[in-house]
């Protein structure tokens, strides 16, 4: 992990430093998120709990460059059944609980010019750091893990006034293993609102 953070922040914390006389995004989105793969093993229904900030500022009227961070809650009450926990069964409801938080450094295209609509697509890289429990009577698991994360995204804004957008995104945010949790991976659909300085 401690490589990991090296190789991140030698790699992408110039991105916060390059000097641009351009114009700045901040946005505020409502985010919904889809589990897959080992997310999905233990929470199958789609998150309407989420946000995410996200800055950005272009580098040329095509390419920008900037940060986000999300937050997304998860929650399933599964049937009474009979569940496995290593060699012992456990008999009961259980309630299942998950969060994620994606943090990456972003970097987009534009396929067009300002104004109307302008789509775009996009790539981060970065950490999603997972939460998941259960409960089912007294018994309670926990586990985490921060994930090395790759976020693919399409998307697009459209100016309806100088200062402001609208901005729709469809975003993969995929986790890799770690010990502690295999691939808590999701994807992400997201409408907000972007304001111009």
């Amino acid at each position: 992990m401690k490589n990991l953070a090296i190789i991140f922040l030698s790699v992408y914390l110039p991105v916060f430093f390059i000097h641009v006389k351009a114009q700045e995004y901040y946005s505020l989105q409502y985010t919904a998120a889809i589990p897959m793969n080992g997310l999905k093993d233990h929470i199958e229904k789609v998150s309407f709990r989420g946000v995410t900030v996200e800055y950005f500022s272009k580098i040329t009227p095509e390419i920008a460059a900037g940060v986000s961070l999300g937050w997304n809650g998860f929650y399933e009450r599964k049937s009474y059944a009979t569940y496995q926990d290593g060699t012992a069964s456990i008999s009961g409801i259980q309630f299942r609980y998950g969060k994620s938080v994606p943090i990456h450094v972003n970097g987009f295209y534009f396929l067009g010019k300002e104004g109307g609509i302008n789509p775009f697509v996009g790539l981060g890289a970065g950490t999603i750091y997972t939460n998941l429990d259960t409960d089912m009577g007294l018994f309670h698991m926990e586990k985490d893990s921060w994930n090395f994360s790759l976020k693919p995204e399409i998307g697009f804004m459209y100016m309806f006034h100088d200062t402001f957008r609208s901005k729709f995104a469809f975003r993969y945010n995929k986790a890799f293993d770690t010990s502690a949790i295999q691939d808590p991976s999701f994807f992400s659909i997201s409408l907000g609102v972007v304001i111009v300085k």
